[in-house]
């Protein structure tokens, strides 16, 4: 059975649950669980494993999947187990758009519910890790859960269209812009960072590798980003894909067109700062900010996290 659950802070749901309803077309015989705030996510999860859900449709954005993840661990759901699927509810959808999720929310739906209806759901079963981000911070222990990991100007950049672009603009084409000028601005004559890039100090399945002041930290469980862009060349086994990107690395014209498709950088690589690799578990070490698909952690000293992908989950394609 399907069971779909509307966050009503996600980007797409702000106008309320009326317009919602509206958008996604006749909802009779299905059950649907909106909520407001994230503390209300475990019990509108309760709510659908207690009408039989088996598969929830997760009506938001990539924070909206991080935020269920989170309290799909929690004790009381230890039991309930559904696959996943994803509509394009939030600002930039990057784990439903890797999924293939379209920008019409009434036809995913739709055809998630004929697959439903026809019991045809093996074909569009995707089986993916997600990233588990764990560490101790003033004595507490913290952990999260997600898709992507980003720092330097991820985490500056997204803070910059929260603060300055209408929330109308705040998607895909916002991100795209702040980040093509963040990159702009480094390529002029005298440009730089408007930043102080984050040191940062990985070990990486065991191998040491001291990345640097970096302006660029991605990791990720997904496959494509922002654009469809796959900006990850590296080698190795595991559920993790991590780029990063040294403030001083040199010939970003000429290592950009072969790196955003997930090919090596031509004539560049690790001594110039170009570092990406396959990784099953990544302990990074950095005092700057980060973001967890959308969701901000301040800067702390001396913060060492620890990321893994051990974690897989079913996810159904729409």
């Amino acid at each position: 059975m399907l069971g779909l659950l509307t966050n009503l802070r996600a980007q797409r749901n702000r106008a309320g649950l009326d317009r919602v309803v509206d958008e996604l077309g006749d909802l009779r015989g299905m059950a649907h669980v909106a909520t407001a705030t994230p503390e209300a996510m475990p019990r509108a999860l309760t709510q659908l494993a207690d009408m039989g859900t088996r598969i929830v449709v997760v009506n938001g954005g990539d924070g909206t999947l991080s935020t269920t993840l989170q309290a799909l661990r929690q004790r009381e759901l230890q039991g309930f187990h559904p696959d996943l699927a994803l509509l394009r509810g939030g600002r930039t959808n990057l784990a439903a758009r890797d999924l293939g999720a379209r920008r019409s929310r009434r036809r995913d739906l739709a055809s998630l519910r004929a697959a439903s209806r026809k019991s045809r759901f093996a074909p569009r079963v995707i089986d993916r890790p997600v990233l588990r981000v764990s560490w101790y911070e003033e004595g507490a222990f913290y952990e999260r859960f997600g898709t992507f990991l980003g720092a330097g100007w991820i985490h500056e950049g997204t803070q910059l269209v929260r603060r300055r672009l209408p929330k109308r603009y705040q998607g895909t084409l916002g991100s795209s812009l702040v980040a093509a000028g963040l990159i702009a601005r480094t390529l002029l004559p005298g440009g730089r960072w408007p930043f102080e890039p984050p040191q940062l100090h990985a070990v990486i399945d065991g191998q040491p590798i001291d990345l640097g002041p970096s302006q660029l930290l991605m990791i990720t469980s997904l496959e494509r980003i922002l654009l469809g862009m796959r900006p990850f060349w590296g080698t190795g086994q595991g559920g993790l894909r991590m780029t990063s990107l040294r403030a001083d690395a040199p010939g970003l014209w000429r290592a950009l067109p072969n790196a955003l498709r997930g090919r090596p950088p031509c004539g560049l690589g690790e001594p110039e700062g170009y570092v990406s690799r396959r990784a099953t578990a990544i302990h990074l070490r950095m005092d700057a900010g980060f973001t967890i698909d959308g969701e901000f952690v301040p800067p702390a000293p001396g913060r060492a996290l620890r990321i893994e992908a051990d974690t897989r989950l079913r996810f159904v394609a729409a």
